[in-house]
């Protein structure tokens, strides 16, 4: 079942916060996706946290994950609730790291989970770590521990990655660089991968869905909910070629049809 927090009616405008990631040699190893409704932009909120099923459906087929991405790979913020839910099948594990954010309980079953979702391939990264036993247990799972310099200060830093390297050997990722003396001192510590106003800004992607693609969006969103199938849902792309070209847009985002060659919308959904 898909959850929708925002109208499709009144959210009429899609935002992507798009923050680089760099490596030891300068080059873009990945972008931090902020996954935005228009509330948080006008609020100026660094990011939504509660990423929702519509927020990703809307990115990854209205923007492509290609236009956002290109060849590197993507950190996307998740809480309990995302990591729970099947949205994640709509993500391809090989180029998504699931960031799992401050705050998430992590309960045997949520463990779980994610052993499942390394199994399909999924990276883990843990932001903000801290030296509690509850996080001990799951760190020989974690492939990149994030710490944000804005709100840990060096020393902290240190003493956190001494810990961790006792049970586990992620890459360690500083967020908050200001100046090329805090990189330097980072390098030192280990940290291999960096972000933060020194090298660049989250840039914002915005775009406007046609008010009559919200309206088909209502009527599919409808059909989904009475678990209609292909032959009801079909008839709505057809008449829309933008919704129709989201929808292409996001299988091949997705990966889902592989080598298969897609020719029709009866396929593609």
């Amino acid at each position: 079942m898909i959850a929708l927090t925002d109208s499709p009616v009144e959210n009429s405008e899609i935002f992507l916060g798009r923050n680089p990631v760099f490596d030891l040699s300068g080059k873009t190893f990945a972008y931090e996706m902020l996954f935005k409704s228009r509330e948080s932009v006008e609020n100026e909120s660094t990011d939504d946290l509660a990423a929702t099923t519509q927020v990703i459906v809307n990115a990854m087929s209205h923007f492509g994950l290609e236009g956002v991405l290109g060849a590197a790979d993507g950190f996307i913020h998740v809480t309990e609730k995302l990591l729970m839910s099947n949205t994640l099948e709509l993500l391809p594990p090989k180029k998504i790291i699931l960031e799992i954010l401050p705050g998430v309980s992590l309960h045997a079953t949520l463990i779980e989970r994610i052993s499942s979702l390394k199994k399909r391939g999924f990276r883990i990264a843990l932001a903000e770590v801290s030296l509690s036993p509850e996080l001990t247990a799951i760190l020989p799972q974690v492939d990149f521990i994030k710490v944000d310099l804005d709100l840990t200060p060096m020393g902290d830093a240190v003493e956190i990655l001494s810990h961790v390297r006792q049970f586990a050997k992620p890459t360690f990722w500083a967020a908050g660089l200001k100046t090329a003396e805090d990189q330097k001192a980072c390098k030192e510590q280990g940290f291999a991968l960096f972000s933060g106003p020194f090298f660049s800004k989250p840039v914002l992607m915005r775009s406007k869905k046609p008010k009559a693609l919200q309206v088909s969006l209502l009527q599919i969103v409808s059909l989904l909910f009475k678990d209609a199938d292909t032959n009801a849902i079909e008839p709505i792309f057809k008449v829309n070629p933008e919704l129709t070209l989201g929808l292409f847009r996001l299988v091949n985002s997705v990966g889902i049809a592989g080598h298969l060659q897609i020719s029709s919308i009866r396929q593609a959904l």
